[in-house]
């Protein structure tokens, strides 16, 4: 094992330095914000290129990364581990992933902080739409990012227009949401999906479904249609977000059809 090459262009460079005809194992620095004790993490990526032959060479590569961990640890702490064989993985959202117990800031095409807290009815601003009791909101949030929960179900607050709340969260998989398909009502659910990975890893990535209850009048329907980037960014404030998913009926919430929004892992 030796030396490969450093760098300070980022992400984007450091997937630049992925050969497919090699194993590499990189340190990526993740600053965390809103982690005063503590903001700087670093997570190993370990990198096996497509190209790279199975067998021996694979084999011997796991097995030496438990030393390389070690001899890492005597200069630095390693928060995470993040594997991954498609150059497309490697990006904020996947490596901050790796850090589940943390809340990760995301950034959208310049979007300054501000205005995410506009849309989330942190302070007034020309959206008209309210994340009722933001706090639990985002807990609820984070109990699906966190493994904790197996959806979230935010909702209109019934007899309020432009209000969003927190409605659920829940365990039982997608059969329990099922049940929960709503008939007067609109319902954003965040759900996780697990992906097998090329190199027989695996990865969770997460959707937005939403439901639409049969009875919801056509202007309540028109106006979720405008507000549904507004909530896609509050959600994305807390936790990645990597498709969208509209079901027809409770039976199309099933992971065959979710899967397909999904891009191949």
């Amino acid at each position: 094992m030796q030396y490969y090459s450093q760098g300070t262009g980022g992400i984007p460079e450091f997937r630049e330095q992925m050969d497919e005809n090699k194993i590499l194992f990189g340190i990526v620095e993740v600053m965390v914000q809103g982690d005063e004790y503590n903001p700087v993490k670093f997570v190993l990526v370990s990198w096996i290129g497509n190209k790279v032959p199975s067998g021996l060479t694979r084999a011997r590569a796991s097995g030496h990364k438990a030393e390389l961990i070690q001899s890492i640890k005597e200069s630095i702490s390693i928060s995470s581990e993040y594997q991954t064989s498609k150059t497309d993985d490697i990006n904020f959202e996947n490596i901050a992933q790796a850090l589940t117990r943390m809340r990760p800031t995301y950034h959208v095409a310049s979007q300054a902080s501000t205005e995410r807290k506009q849309m989330s009815g942190g302070s007034k601003g020309t959206s008209k739409l309210q994340i009722v009791d933001q706090e639990r909101a985002e807990a609820g949030l984070r109990e699906v990012y966190e493994g904790r929960a197996d959806w979230c179900i935010l909702a209109y607050v019934k007899d309020a227009k432009d209000e969003v709340e927190l409605l659920e969260t829940g365990t039982g998989g997608l059969e329990a949401l099922q049940e929960r398909f709503p008939t007067d009502r609109i319902y954003f659910v965040m759900v996780p999906v697990r992906q097998t990975t090329t190199d027989k890893g695996s990865i969770t990535k997460f959707v937005l479904l939403t439901l639409v209850g049969k009875d919801v009048k056509p202007l309540q329907k028109a106006r979720s249609g405008g507000q549904r980037e507004e909530i896609t960014q509050f959600i994305l404030s807390v936790m990645p977000l990597h498709a969208n998913y509209q079901p027809g009926s409770a039976r199309d919430i099933n992971m065959t059809e979710i899967q397909k929004v999904l891009p191949r892992a």
